[in-house]
């Protein structure tokens, strides 16, 4: 991966998941010999959700060269990372266990029994919420039985149900937010969408005082590729996912191919491995970077998401552009029609103002509604100069 800063270089190798000798030379050699802007690194790293990941990692090399005030931020973020994290799992476990009192079939997705189980620490993997995973027949029992453990559920939420995949819902004393999952994706996704494939090859694993179903690895990887395509790929957190299933388990590489291809989830799933060999130096099967590595679009996508991974600004959520680079990651023709039958829902998305407008051109707040206007001036101010130097050296 190429850096254009410091900082971008201290973010990516300091957040390793196995502090490799030459990552931590290369390491002191940048806080010896760099002005290193440590407020950016911390907020990159707290966009990224890798905090405790930077900590751990800093702590290993013990420069005199990193500021005080930034070892005590870092373990100040680290220990209130693992309070959070500490808080979420005890109230999956209380969930789970009325589930399984109800005698209803419920799997945990990400979250601490990701941690637990892939990362060995629960503090290591930083989450913000919880997911779990339903049969869609089960929601009515898991709507009630969630209420009555506290949860508030929005307006409407039942009628979601058909054409929906998930609802947010908050329990008010504690704070915590639960997403409840029917349907792993909405109907663009159309072979993916159905949960019936991660079921299937389910274990039961010890977490916490009991049992609790996970997928097993290889699906657990397609699930976890598809989600983070759906997002843009825009945390290190989940390119670390991929690398820390691939690096601690014996994937069965057969399965795992053959079940993407019936998934229509082929070039989504080599591509999230690609960024983990990219980032997290992880080796991939030979035929994968023979067939996929070599593609100027999926170099193209390569850069794309890697320029949102280090920017402050861009990559979380929808980024400022159509990604077009979405496309060929498309296992067929009708997959990429159906994206584009979606692309009147998703437009709104790329159209409504964000922060980076805001830094582009700040305004008093009376203004604001210019920002409709000041908007796709900003971007073409933006992509017609990358346009021209990508045009020019094709030429050259």
């Amino acid at each position: 991966m190429r850096f254009t800063c410091p900082e971008e270089e201290v973010l990516i190798r300091g957040t390793a998941l196995q502090l490799r000798p030459i990552d931590a030379e290369r390491l002191q050699y940048l806080f010896a010999h760099e002005a290193i802007d440590w407020g950016r690194v911390l907020r990159l790293a707290q966009l990224n959700r890798v905090t405790s990941l930077l900590h751990t990692n800093l702590n290993q090399i013990s420069s005199s060269d990193v500021p005080e005030s930034v070892k005590v931020q870092l373990q100040a973020t680290c220990f209130n990372n693992t309070l959070h994290s500490l808080r979420l799992k005890a109230e999956l476990i209380r969930v789970l266990k009325t589930f399984e009192e109800r005698d209803i079939p419920v799997m945990p997705l990400k979250g601490p029994v990701l941690a637990e189980l892939y990362y060995g620490n629960l503090s290591l993997r930083e989450s913000g919420d919880l997911d779990v995973l339903v049969h869609p027949r089960s929601f009515r029992a898991a709507e009630s039985l969630l209420a009555g453990l506290g949860y508030h559920f929005p307006d409407g939420a039942s009628g979601i149900l058909k054409n929906g995949h998930h609802v947010h819902v908050q329990n008010p004393s504690s704070g915590i937010t639960l997403e409840l999952h029917w349907k792993l994706a909405d109907r663009r996704y159309a072979r993916y969408r159905d949960g019936d494939w991660l079921w299937q090859g389910a274990v039961l694993v010890p977490f916490g005082n009991s049992d609790v179903l996970v997928p097993r690895p290889e699906n657990l990887l397609i699930f976890l590729a598809v989600h983070a395509f759906r997002h843009y790929w825009c945390l290190l957190r989940w390119i670390n996912d991929f690398a820390v299933i691939q690096g601690r388990t014996d994937l069965d590489w057969d399965f795992l191919a053959q079940q993407a291809a019936d998934l229509r989830a082929t070039r989504i799933l080599w591509m999230s491995l690609l960024l983990s060999s990219e980032i997290q130096q992880m080796e991939l099967p030979e035929y994968v970077s023979r067939e996929f590595v070599g593609q100027r679009a999926t170099r193209r996508a390569l850069e794309r998401i890697s320029e949102g991974l280090v920017s402050e600004s861009g990559g979380r959520g929808a980024p400022d552009y159509m990604p077009q680079w979405r496309f060929p990651l498309q296992d067929s023709s009708q997959d990429i029609l159906r994206l584009i039958r979606f692309l009147p829902r998703d437009l709104p998305k790329y159209l409504k103002p964000n922060v980076r407008d805001f830094d582009w051109l700040p305004l008093p707040r009376y203004l604001y509604p210019l920002y409709f206007l000041i908007r796709p001036i900003r971007l073409a101010t933006e992509r017609l100069p990358k346009r021209g130097r990508s045009l020019m050296q094709r030429h050259s």
